[in-house]
């Protein structure tokens, strides 16, 4: 039985964790390696149940720790560090109790390796989703020596407790979510740099028929923080495979980069491809300037024609309905390809990513919808590779 949680880093996601976990009405020791900011962390999280939440530093109140009977880990996306933490923690914690990561893309072997076997039978990953408290997944990692008690009292405590859907993903870079959502992020920033879309073409574009999600691409990237998807793309480039497609999309926009050093990294901090009320509210950056313009009206024929259709829309010749085509085959083809070595249950990928990403549809609801067939024939006809699911696939109808 869970009666006690330990959460360590006092971040967005730590914080948002420990408030989630509070609001079931059990007690939170919150620490965080800067004295004090586990308190403001808890202080300015709204709906804060702050009498159950314990906050500390790692310093004075580590050895708390071991009145925990799960203690989630929630620091930056360092490997390294990681392990150092854990090392010291596995010798203050009591026997039995869970340990686990909220790492969004590192392998949990990786996080274990060199670490003991008592550590191993108590260690998962539990990736919860930015705000922990209005996102309903849960990813669920579990390693070759993990105890099956450990397994099952987390995916009883998160799934009944919580209330989250915990899908259980193979341990590879990036789990399901964020291996295919990071690939989508730079796919489709990619091709609307390229095709000279608008922001808000490009968002119109993935909010109509795609549906990945209601916010498009680059409102999804103010929502997530683009600093937090910087660090999850430095994070994937260190942990995939050196094949990996994800490799040949991503690429260092000198525009990003620019918005991360003037602090502009979304919707929580001055603003990033839309403007907040700071620099005037109705305005969106311009991807061939850089700078913020108003907003404008989306007018395209490819959407105003196909606003349902996706197949039709991707085989639109004005430049939404290429940006529609490039962006479908890369993230389809993608997501095929990851089947049956990565992924064995694509229902399940659908499932995580329309409540992980807010897409309408998975990726495999998606090659449905326009036919594996069609998809087969547009890959083939622009000499793509085809993934072996796709393989059988005959000529479009």
């Amino acid at each position: 039985m869970i009666g006690r949680v330990g959460v360590l880093g006092a971040g967005v996601m730590g914080a948002g964790i420990a408030v989630l976990v509070a609001g079931t009405g059990v007690a939170v020791l919150l620490l965080d390696v800067v004295p004090g900011a586990a308190a403001r962390a808890v202080q300015a999280m709204p709906n804060a149940d702050q009498g159950l939440i314990e906050p500390g530093d790692m310093q004075a109140d580590f050895a708390k720790l071991a009145e925990c009977d799960w203690i989630v880990e929630a620091i930056f996306e360092r490997p390294f560090a990681k392990r150092a933490l854990y090392a010291r923690l596995d010798e203050v914690r009591k026997e039995g109790s869970i340990v686990s990561s909220n790492t969004s893309t590192i392998k949990l072997a990786a996080l274990t390796n060199g670490l003991g076997a008592r550590l191993a039978a108590d260690f998962l990953i539990t990736h919860f989703f930015n705000p922990p408290h209005a996102v309903p997944l849960l990813e669920l990692v579990v390693g070759h020596a993990t105890r099956p008690e450990a397994v099952e009292a987390i995916r009883a405590f998160v799934g009944e407790t919580l209330g989250k859907t915990v899908i259980r993903c193979a341990d590879t870079p990036g789990f399901i979510v964020n291996r295919i959502g990071m690939f989508w992020i730079a796919s489709a920033m990619g091709h609307a740099i390229d095709l000279s879309l608008t922001v808000e073409e490009a968002d119109a574009v993935a909010d109509g028929p795609f549906g990945m999600p209601v916010s498009g691409i680059f409102g999804h990237m103010d929502e997530q923080g683009i600093d937090r998807i910087a660090e999850l793309a430095t994070s994937l480039l260190s942990e995939l495979p050196p094949g990996d497609a994800y490799r040949s999309v991503y690429r260092e926009e000198p525009m990003v980069t620019r918005l991360m050093v003037e602090g502009r990294t979304g919707r929580r901090a001055k603003g990033g491809f839309y403007a907040t009320a700071e620099d005037g509210e109705g305005r969106v950056l311009d991807l061939a300037s850089g700078d913020y313009r108003p907003l404008q009206k989306v007018a395209l024929d490819s959407l105003e024609a196909h606003a349902t259709d996706l197949r039709a829309l991707a085989e639109h010749p004005d430049r939404g309905g290429r940006y529609a085509r490039a962006v479908l085959l890369d993230t389809l083809s993608y997501a095929a390809s990851l089947v049956p070595a990565t992924i064995d249950s694509p229902a399940a990928v659908d499932t995580a990513m329309r409540l992980g990403l807010g897409w309408t549809w998975g990726p495999f609801e998606l090659i449905g919808r326009v036919g594996p067939a069609w998809l087969a024939a547009a890959l083939r006809a622009e000499g793509r590779p085809v993934p072996a699911m796709l393989e059988g696939a005959g000529a479009a109808g």
